[in-house]
């Protein structure tokens, strides 16, 4: 019972969170189709991986206690974690990447790390947008 309210639990936060992730996509790329809908279909894809879980673990009581321990973990299982961790990833630097190129800033090695790990050079709101995905990913 607790490992399939855990595992729904799992497939319904995880989504959700990578779909904050996406709007964020939708809003910085909004003229570029192509990547839009390229992140729709990731995101999909990390909506059907985080369902995997109710399915790939099987539990059993132990002994005639009421405690109980996984049994039997389907080889499928981690595509719950890997698909969202290149879901975020891609993302990240997607966003990173056109942030720093809508940037003010020169376009030397040393300015384009400035803008990319803290921001410079950007307005405060796309600053804002950095800052959040970058704690967001880390």
């Amino acid at each position: 019972m607790l490992k399939n309210f855990l595992a729904v639990g799992f497939s319904v936060a995880v989504p959700s969170t990578s779909l904050l992730f996406f709007f964020r996509v939708r809003a910085v790329f909004d003229r570029d189709p192509w990547i839009v809908y390229f992140f729709a279909i990731l995101w999909l894809a990390v909506l059907v991986a985080c369902a995997t879980p109710i399915a790939a673990i099987r539990v059993a009581h132990i002994g005639p206690t009421n405690y109980c321990m996984n049994v039997d973990i389907m080889s499928y299982a981690d595509t719950a974690v890997i698909v969202p961790l290149i879901n975020d990833t891609l993302i990240f630097i997607a966003i990173t990447l056109r942030l720093w190129y809508n940037s003010s800033a020169p376009r030397t090695v040393k300015d384009g790390v400035r803008v990319v790990i803290f921001g410079n050079h950007l307005p405060v709101f796309s600053r804002a947008i950095l800052q959040d995905g970058q704690v967001y990913y880390l």
